[in-house]
């Protein structure tokens, strides 16, 4: 007897993943019910079941296909027509499911500005593709300066990623890391800081080395700029030591600030009673003005972060652990905190399988959090505040996903709110990439800091401009 449920494993080979389901129902009837199941659980996974049962000729699941592939290729050529004329070849076809029509006619009614109605269908695409109503509405952001590679001739590392981007003192400093890879053993990476220009009338990019910044035999990575009190300039970084076996023993967050002009790096002193079984990480720091420190989350303990808080820049306090029920065994990792003016904070997150919108206020001195669960994974979530702090922007890494269920990575920009983010403008990108920096502009525009991957390991640093709606 068939037995309905799937079964899934992540490989990865020639840099990229893949997932490989094994299913063994035949019966129409449990094949449709296990996609609507599957989508329940996850939109990644579940879309690679329908794609796994569309390759045994499977029709409903090669048409469901067909309308995702046709709003994949929505982002990259930014035009809603090829999704049209997907839904309206089904649509128009005597011989498709019902269950794949009421899908076709949702998403050709979102296109047409027509009124939705309720069915199993507009459920499904609905867990399928998460947000798709308001990514294929929401006004999008458009690209104004093509994206291009930030290069100086000091640059010699093949693996050049996970940058940061601020805006002071009338320059660009722009900060990332240089390695061998991604990470493993013995590649102590660097951190490279750059400062640059713009110069909007010819639309080009001016950048010269500021320093280049070791700490053997740790792995300096995920640098990150802000500003204290004195409006002086900081990174936090994370220091890994990592083994023969290229597994991370140990995890040492590490500050670096100019010191007499010059830019040294030096351990942080952490609190360790936010220690994590390898040490902690402190992924971002933000200053808060309201009570002139800093603050941001480090992860170590799997499903809590631990919030630190830092007066000075150099010593970090852990003032709160903080965690969610809502994602039960999921990891929680990289996390973003912004301010607005009247002390309020928005954190994003990233977790196993999912992201996280936190929201706290000043009155619990941020101990106190709620949470909402984006349905999809981020990767290297930044975000800012416009101006008036009506509408906030990310930039994080987006996981589409190709026909033959290997994972289409992208650096995306997105829209959000305090409940939901909405994926909106693909950037460049593949591979290993994301992890953006991101300034906004007094012209209401925003600059873009980025990496993303090449053949062989090899990663750049983008930057580029766009328009917000």
């Amino acid at each position: 007897m068939s037995s309905p449920v799937p079964e899934y494993t992540i490989e990865y080979e020639n840099e990229t993943y893949q997932i490989i389901v094994k299913y063994d129902g035949t019966n129409p009837d449990e094949i449709k019910k296990a996609m609507m199941k599957e989508a329940e659980k996850s939109s990644l996974m579940g879309m690679a079941f329908v794609n796994k049962v569309a390759g045994e000729n499977n029709a409903p699941a090669k048409q469901i296909a067909s309308l995702y592939e046709g709003y994949r290729r929505f982002f990259v050529v930014r035009d809603k027509k090829l999704l049209l004329q997907t839904c309206q070849s089904i649509l128009s076809d005597p011989n498709t499911d019902n269950f794949v029509r009421e899908m076709a006619s949702y998403i050709q009614n979102i296109l047409e500005n027509k009124k939705t109605t309720q069915s199993d269908g507009k459920n499904f695409i609905k867990n399928l593709i998460p947000s798709l109503k308001q990514t294929l509405l929401s006004a999008r952001p458009t690209i104004v300066s093509a994206e291009r590679i930030v290069k100086i001739p000091e640059m010699k590392a093949i693996h050049n990623a996970f940058p940061d981007l601020i805006k002071y003192d009338n320059y660009y400093y722009a900060c990332f890391r240089e390695g061998r890879s991604h990470g493993g053993y013995q590649d102590f990476g660097k951190i490279r800081i750059l400062r640059g220009q713009y110069f909007k009338e010819t639309d080009t990019w001016q950048w010269e080395n500021v320093a280049l910044l070791a700490n053997e035999p740790y792995d300096l990575r995920d640098p990150k700029f802000y500003l204290d009190s004195q409006n002086q300039l900081h990174l936090i970084l994370d220091g890994s030591y990592i083994n023969e076996k290229d597994i991370t023993e140990k995890m040492v967050p590490h500050i670096a600030r100019q010191i007499n002009e010059e830019w040294k790096v030096e351990e942080a002193k952490a609190d360790a009673s936010a220690n994590g079984e390898k040490g902690q990480w402190i992924w971002r720091i933000t200053w808060n003005p309201l009570d002139r420190a800093g603050y941001g989350f480090s992860y170590g303990k799997n499903d809590i972060l631990s919030l630190m808080k830092t007066t000075d820049g150099i010593t970090y306090k852990k003032i709160a652990d903080v965690s969610t029920n809502k994602l039960k065994g999921e990891e929680l990792t990289e996390g973003t905190i912004r301010f607005k003016s009247d002390g309020s904070a928005v954190a994003l997150i990233r977790t196993q399988k999912h992201g996280l919108i936190g929201t706290s206020g000043p009155d619990s001195r941020y101990t106190k959090w709620s949470f909402n669960v984006i349905p999809f994974r981020l990767g290297g979530p930044n975000f800012v505040f416009s101006e008036n702090e009506k509408a906030m922007w990310v930039g994080t890494r987006h996981f589409f996903i190709n026909p033959d269920n290997t994972l289409d990575e992208a650096t995306v920009i997105a829209s959000m709110d305090e409940k939901q983010l909405v994926p909106l403008l693909r950037l460049r990108s593949n591979l290993d990439n994301s992890y953006p920096g991101l300034v906004l502009e007094d012209d209401g525009s925003m600059t873009v800091l980025y990496y993303s991957g090449e053949p062989e390991g090899k990663s750049d640093i983008y930057i580029t401009r766009v328009n917000l709606p």
